[in-house]
């Protein structure tokens, strides 16, 4: 009985876990999506000294590797 409890406890435990992270990459992809577009709305020369194309490339290249990043290393990544 103790070890089905145990198993149930872990179980869940997991679940919130993946749940969370899910929820976080969702919630940093929002954000940099509201990044993006406040960027092209209010930025004086967005792209003067990079293009559309490449600024899209390295917001995408961030939001594959939001799972492994710490939040400080997503804000650094930007």
């Amino acid at each position: 009985m103790k070890k089905k409890a145990l198993l149930l406890i872990l179980l869940v435990s997991f679940i919130t876990t993946a749940n969370s992270q899910n929820t976080r990459v969702e919630k940093w992809e929002e954000d940099l999506n509201f990044y993006r577009e406040t960027l092209e709305e209010k930025h004086i020369d967005l792209y003067h000294t990079i293009s559309k194309e490449e600024f899209k490339l390295e917001l995408q290249k961030i939001k594959i590797k939001l799972p492994e990043l710490s939040d400080f290393k997503i804000i650094t990544e930007l």
